[in-house]
């Protein structure tokens, strides 16, 4: 097999990578750390990310317990408030506006243990896989600009595709030592449903994720690998749902945010497509009037005592919203499958400098504006473009994959992708793709290290 990136080269590559994202880092805190011109909105703290960094200032005086009535995910916010610990910066001045402290410190700590779970990963896979292909994949993950724009946002996904590549890496360590001894196979297992749990607790989605490893193990014949796996991963199931009980006085385990998904990201937009409104319109009807009214409250007590609401009512709410989405989408199934394809088609459509752009705009929420505006910008053009390219390859590295991928590692790859595009691509946002995203970049790869040994083999030929 040719080698198509020496070691040398390989290496060089990765310290250029470092140092481009360390750069960009710098230039990230000095420009967004700050509030908008009128003083009234920070640029990197807003929006979404608000909640995170309420509910890790919060932790100050309940460092383990749940806040904010388990409205998000549990471990982003704990993780924040550690490193604000660490690395003493508050989270709010005097005033309670975003404190202007360095924010740096949170992109390193999220880029170090990215960096740390590819070298594990490349360690891991290294005595496996094709080595051209492997130092490919890495190149992809530690260059690509749609996957390293999360390193230097306070979201979930770059500590969250941190632990994806663990789990992925350890899944594939047992798929190629079949029939062997494999020493401490009881912890490793542990281990990896701990992992899973950890995955479950940064983004929620992945509560049923486990259910495609146990049936991996099934397919593979690797009965008795699933006890430890679920033991490892009920540890944290278990560990939140009594949490929620010292904190709610009710065992639960998913976060009560999931519970109004399909209301608010599809029912809302399907409505609006039958009823031709704007979305902004029906959030409005679904989130304030529809709601005031199953409670039997006018609007401003509704507004007045939503803060006030306790978990118990939150999910009582949420019983109300799911109904609701059932009776619109099924209401007319021919306008739903539109929505639902154009949701699924949107969330496909890469976005490389969504960060930025979340930065350098105040945020406007989904109550007032309306997000199915399709333009041609230049962005736009460009975004084509990308996902054009990377779609296409992707494919073709699929084809190649048949052949010269272990099929066990490709199902892998396909039930892993195709399990988060399928649980978040209903809600249309780009942002929830990239575990897919990262996943099929595994496919880029192959495809890319096909075209790089064809251009090899014709260079070295052509020498000849």
């Amino acid at each position: 097999m040719e080698n198509v990136i020496n070691k040398k080269f390989f290496f060089l590559i990765i310290l250029f990578t470092i140092f481009l994202n360390l750069t960009n880092f710098y230039s990230i805190e000095k420009k967004y750390n700050k509030f908008d011109n009128l003083n009234t909105e920070h640029k990197i703290v807003k929006g979404e990310i608000l909640k995170y960094w309420k509910s890790a200032h919060k932790s100050d005086t309940k460092t383990f317990q749940i806040n904010d009535r388990y409205r998000n995910a549990y471990l982003y916010p704990k993780f924040l408030y550690f490193l604000s610990k660490i690395f003493n910066f508050d989270f709010y001045d005097n005033y309670q506006k975003v404190s202007l402290d360095p924010k740096i410190y949170i992109f390193l700590v999220q880029y170090l243990i990215f960096l740390l779970s590819v070298i594990f990963f490349y360690k891991v896979c290294s005595k496996n896989l094709d080595l051209n292909h492997l130092k490919i994949f890495i190149i992809i993950l530690l260059l690509d600009p749609n996957l390293n724009q999360h390193h230097y946002a306070l979201f979930t996904e770059s500590i969250f595709i941190s632990l994806l590549l663990l789990n992925t890496s350890i899944f594939i360590h047992f798929i190629f030592t079949e029939g062997k001894l494999i020493k401490f196979l009881f912890l490793k297992l542990i281990l990896m449903g701990v992992l899973l749990g950890l995955m479950f607790l940064t983004r929620s989605v992945s509560i049923y994720y486990i259910f495609v490893i146990v049936l991996l193990f099934l397919f593979l014949k690797k009965y008795f690998y699933t006890v430890p796996l679920i033991l490892g991963y009920m540890s944290i199931i278990i560990f939140i749902g009594l949490n929620n009980i010292v904190v709610n006085d009710k065992f639960r385990i998913t976060p009560t945010q999931g519970g109004d998904a399909l209301y608010g990201y599809l029912a809302a937009d399907i409505y609006a497509y039958k009823n031709n409104l704007s979305i902004s319109e029906v959030r409005k009807l679904f989130f304030i009037e529809n709601v005031s009214n199953f409670l039997g409250m006018q609007e401003e007590e509704f507004r007045e005592k939503t803060s006030n609401f306790t978990m118990q009512d939150i999910i009582k709410i949420n019983e109300f919203k799911s109904e609701k989405a059932i009776e619109v989408i099924f209401d007319d199934l021919f306008a739903s499958s539109k929505i639902i394809v154009f949701h699924y088609s949107k969330s496909l459509f890469i976005y490389p400098f969504w960060v930025k752009n979340f930065y350098k705009k105040n945020y406007i929420p989904r109550d007032e504006y309306d997000e199915t505006n399709v333009n041609l910008s230049f962005q736009n053009q460009l975004r084509i473009i990308y996902s054009i390219i990377f779609y296409m390859l992707v494919l073709f590295g699929l084809y190649l994959s048949i052949k010269k991928l272990n099929w066990k590692l490709n199902c892998l790859i396909f039930f892993t992708a195709g399990y988060y595009f399928v649980i978040s691509g209903f809600a249309g946002n780009p942002r929830y793709f990239l575990p897919s995203y990262v996943i099929l970049c595994f496919y880029l790869a192959l495809s890319l290290n096909y075209f790089f040994l064809k251009m090899l083999i014709f260079k070295n030929n052509k020498i000849k």
